[in-house]
C-alpha cells in the first residue's frame, strides 16, 4: 500500500504539513486546521485552549477577517496591537492576531519588518492591507453577491 492510499479521508493531500517517519513507519501530520474544521490543539494544551478552538466557527473566522481587512484598508501601515485595540470587545486579541495571520497567508496583508513601535516602546512589525480590486478581494473574504 502506498503512503497516499493510507492517508485518512479526513483531509486532502494539499493540507498535509509534513510526513513523519518513526518506529511505526511513515505517517502524515495534518495541518493545524483540517478541511472545514476548527483549529486543532495539542492533547497537552489546557482545557481553555480546547474550548477556544471549538468556539471558532467558519462565520466567526470570516467575519473577523473581513472586518480586519476593511479596517486596515482605511489606514496605512499600522502596528498589529492597534488592530487588536480597534476590535476590543468584539473579538479577542488572539482572534484579531489570527485574522491578521490568515490574511497574510492569503496575500491580502503584507508585513513591514520591524518598522513600528509596540505598546511597550519596542520595535515591532507593521501590517498593511494590500489594495486589490474589490471584485477580487471580496470572494477571497467569503463575500458573495
Amino acid at each position: 500500500m502506498s503512503l497516499s492510499e493510507s492517508v485518512p479521508a479526513l483531509f486532502d493531500m494539499d493540507s498535509v504539513s509534513q510526513i513523519v517517519v518513526d518506529d511505526d513507519g511513515p505517517r502524515i501530520v495534518p495541518s493545524i486546521i483540517l478541511n472545514d474544521d476548527s483549529p486543532r490543539v495539542r492533547k497537552s494544551d489546557p482545557l481553555a485552549s480546547h474550548e477556544a478552538a471549538d468556539s471558532i466557527t467558519p462565520g466567526k473566522k470570516l467575519g473577523s477577517q473581513q472586518a480586519v481587512y476593511l479596517w486596515l484598508s482605511d489606514r496605512g501601515p499600522v502596528e498589529p496591537w492597534r488592530a487588536e485595540k480597534a476590535f476590543e470587545g468584539k473579538w479577542s486579541e488572539s482572534r484579531v492576531r489570527s485574522a491578521l495571520n490568515e490574511l497574510l497567508e492569503q496575500g491580502l496583508v503584507k508585513r513591514h519588518d520591524r518598522a513600528g513601535v509596540s505598546k511597550t516602546g519596542h520595535r515591532c512589525d507593521l501590517v498593511e492591507a494590500i489594495r486589490h480590486d474589490a471584485v477580487d478581494v471580496l470572494p477571497m473574504l467569503g463575500v458573495t453577491e
